[in-house]
């Protein structure tokens, strides 16, 4: 609520709102770094995921002192000495110790309450999407070798 007690809405960027007007379903991701509090609007797990991956990514170029452009690929062909490349671990580390007061308010335009997740549910929705994402570049994979054995 805001201060005069009136509902507050937030309206996602991009978003479009639900089919009465209202908000649409969204989640906030609320951190402390660095000594500052920040939050970022994402209408869903799967932008929430990409958004935690690209902090880690940022915050690991800058501490490898690589420059976002060298962190990624060019004209998508990715250069190994230049591409970032982390671990598991490193997300995790990243995940507890630099984001600390970490949660994530799910909005539910149903009953317009916002439900808090915590550490734990991020870091599972994280690994499946990792999962996720391991499983479609392996089955990628797969068709090209079964495409160039049909030929």
């Amino acid at each position: 609520m805001a201060a005069n007690g009136a509902p507050l809405h937030i309206q996602v960027d991009g978003g479009s709102p639900a089919a009465d007007g209202g908000p649409a379903a969204h989640l906030l991701l609320l951190y402390k770094r660095d000594g500052g509090r920040t939050y970022h609007t994402v209408p869903g797990e799967p932008e929430l995921c990409d958004l935690i991956l690209r902090l880690c990514e940022e915050d690991l170029a800058r501490k490898r002192g690589m420059s976002e452009a060298a962190a990624t690929a060019v004209d998508g062909v990715a250069n190994p000495q230049k591409v970032l490349q982390y671990d598991a671990a490193d997300l995790l580390n990243f995940l507890d110790a630099h984001l600390t007061e970490l949660v994530v308010l799910k909005f539910d335009p149903e009953d317009g309450r916002y439900d808090p997740e915590g550490r734990d549910w991020l870091k599972n929705r994280i690994y499946q999407s990792l999962l996720g994402m391991a499983n479609e570049a392996e089955k990628k994979k797969v068709d090209e070798v079964n495409a160039a054995a049909a030929v």
